[in-house]
């Protein structure tokens, strides 16, 4: 192929690229979870602006090995995204997955490959692009036997690390008001 030819194939190449290539907004943000964990654990996550609170997503399920990314806009500031938690008959609220007054928040956007969460152990970690990570804190847990499709004889597990979450049952669970997170 010629020299010409080749430049000519690159410059179309490059072309397909660009037009294939999505529009990622700067205001685009990504949250990326990833799970450790043996069992299904559940999230339900609401965005909070100051005066109200939105469901964002429900029904994210992390499976052992799973990574789930879920994108959001920041449309107010401050802005915060809180989760409910569920896991191995545990309950928990206010887990904190973004607040638009964090210093690192701008590693959360979209064009910089969006923030990740690591449940493992049962701990939250955060990671950090630049490297490291940092614990959010343990995940609220109680040690349970499983009867049938329930969660009984459960004892509270100690704690070592602060926790990621508010402990509540499962009634609060089901009848959850966002507005009462932290």
């Amino acid at each position: 192929m010629s020299g010409g030819a080749r430049a000519l194939l690159l410059l179309l190449l490059h072309l397909v690229v660009v037009v294939a290539s999505p529009v990622v907004n700067s205001s685009s943000f990504l949250v990326l979870l990833e799970s450790h964990e043996r069992d299904r654990m559940h999230l339900q996550c609401y965005s909070k602006i100051v005066g109200r609170s939105e469901l964002l997503w429900d029904g994210l399920y992390l499976e052992f090995e799973d990574t789930l990314g879920a994108h959001f806009q920041q449309t107010a500031d401050p802005y915060v995204i809180d989760c409910l938690y569920q896991h191995q008959g545990n309950y928990g609220a206010g887990l904190r997955l973004f607040d638009s007054r964090w210093p690192e928040k701008d590693d959360c956007r979209d064009p910089n490959g969006g923030c990740k969460y690591v449940f493992e152990g049962g701990m939250v970690y955060k990671h950090f692009k630049k490297g490291g990570q940092r614990l959010v804190g343990e995940l609220p847990a109680k040690r349970c036997k499983k009867f049938l499709f329930f969660h009984v004889a459960c004892k509270e597990k100690p704690h070592r690390h602060q926790l990621a979450a508010r402990v509540i049952s499962w009634w609060q669970y089901q009848t959850h008001n966002p507005e009462e997170d932290r």
